[in-house]
């Protein structure tokens, strides 16, 4: 009988803003694998679950069809959601010696021999419980929405060496091709590339996935990431990215993470943001990502204003948000889903649901 693992969310998911507004904490996709396809990937021999907020139900049926969510669990090992798979492993092994594992004073691992179900009194009990603080193994934990593209470069490092389990063989490269280190360029043999387009992986790898377009004259740049089915535009400039599935993306995109199915066709500037699902960025949408004094962003979310500690950051928005053509988004920009924006001048810094 395979180990049971539990994925769960903690009890207040709110630090991480408009990101899990539509989705589990687990779902967000930072490389090449959202949290939990990695955490599958990573754990094969486990009875992997899912536990998160009752109000998401149905979509997390959807979302993930094959998966036990929220159900009654007999014993097992309990993983926080939003600390990166590449990790889990090792919590697992210190498992073996105590209780629970907390990060920043928060739970992020726990192992229970009795009976349990998916309530907040079950987060209680646990911090009932002795605990080992483990800050001294992991550094790279996010506990806000603005830390997870900080995870792009150490995600796609370590989901290339799952991918190409998978994708055994490249394409074969057009000796026309310019490419700078070809060695760590992987190009999917679906993939569709012209002549003229110009890879630098000199900074870090390149992944270009099942199925992507990509037409003459436009720079890639690594470490970058191009889902599957998405589409780059003529004359697009994209380095240190992940982009997620089927996206259209153009002109100038630094830094950032797409979220699948979400579009940014025409010119401007995306740097050091995180774009949702289904957003479309209407042409010559620019984010500000660094303050002309050179200080620390501030963001708001939820009635708070944090202080980032963050030189550079630019947009965070949420699904469905659409900009109107031209629109200038603030350094530390938030926006919740469903959000149309447009107005004449910088944006504000936050717009709500």
């Amino acid at each position: 009988m395979h180990q049971t693992v539990v994925i769960f969310e903690p009890s207040d998911v709110s630090n991480f803003g408009p990101l899990v507004m539509l989705r589990h904490l687990a779902d967000l996709p930072y490389g090449i694998y959202s949290n939990w396809e990695r955490a599958k990937l990573v754990l094969p021999d486990k009875d992997v679950r899912i536990w998160g907020r009752p109000l998401l139900q149905y979509v997390n049926a959807e979302t993930h069809p094959d998966t036990s969510i929220n159900e009654k669990c007999e014993s097992g090992y309990f993983l926080h959601a939003g600390v990166p798979a590449w990790h889990y492993p090792k919590l697992l092994a210190l498992l073996d010696n105590v209780k629970t594992l907390t990060f920043a004073g928060e739970i992020i691992a726990a192992r229970t021999d009795s009976p349990v179900t998916c309530e907040p009194a079950f987060f209680g009990s646990l911090k009932a419980l002795p605990t080992t603080e483990v800050d001294e193994f992991f550094s790279d934990i996010p506990r806000y929405y603005w830390e997870v593209n900080d995870l792009r470069e150490a995600a796609l490092e370590f989901d290339l060496t799952l991918w190409t389990r998978e994708n055994t063989e490249d394409q074969d490269f057009d000796p026309l091709l310019p490419m700078n280190v070809p060695d760590i360029i992987h190009i999917h043999q679906t993939a569709v590339v012209s002549n003229g387009a110009f890879f630098d992986a000199g900074n870090g790898p390149i992944v270009v996935d099942a199925n992507v377009k990509i037409p003459p004259f436009v720079t890639l740049r690594g470490p970058l990431y191009l889902g599957k089915n998405t589409e780059v535009k003529d004359g697009a400039a994209i380095r240190g990215s992940i982009i997620g599935a089927d996206c259209r993306v153009g002109g100038e995109i630094a830094n950032s993470i797409f979220f699948p199915f979400t579009n940014k066709g025409h010119s401007g500037f995306v740097g050091n943001s995180i774009i949702g699902s289904w957003v479309n960025l209407g042409a010559g949408t620019i984010t500000s990502n660094l303050k002309n004094n050179y200080s620390s962003i501030r963001v708001q979310w939820g009635g708070r204003e944090f202080d980032t500690r963050k030189q550079f950051l630019g947009a965070t928005l949420g699904d469905h948000t659409k900009t109107a053509i031209g629109t200038m988004l603030n350094t530390g920009t938030t926006t919740g889903i469903f959000v149309n924006e447009f107005q004449i001048g910088l944006s504000a810094k936050v717009s709500p649901s």
